[in-house]
């Protein structure tokens, strides 16, 4: 059986420490922003720029936050 979301969510918040804040930040990262990206977030990783996939307040998933 999985884990609701809000569930992963406090899960992750809980075990979160110095040694994994990367990992554990990108996993509730793509709760939150499923993803979306910043134009610095892009050029870093290579990945080409879509201004509709746009890191923003807008795109938040306001349901789960």
């Amino acid at each position: 059986m999985s884990k609701s979301v809000s569930q992963q969510i406090r899960l992750n918040l809980n075990v979160i420490t110095r040694d994994n804040f990367k990992k554990k930040f990108g996993e509730l990262r793509e709760h939150l922003y499923a993803g979306l990206f910043s134009k610095t977030e892009c050029e870093e990783q290579g990945r080409d720029w879509d201004e509709s996939m746009q890191l923003t307040d807008e795109n938040i998933n306001q349901e789960i936050l």
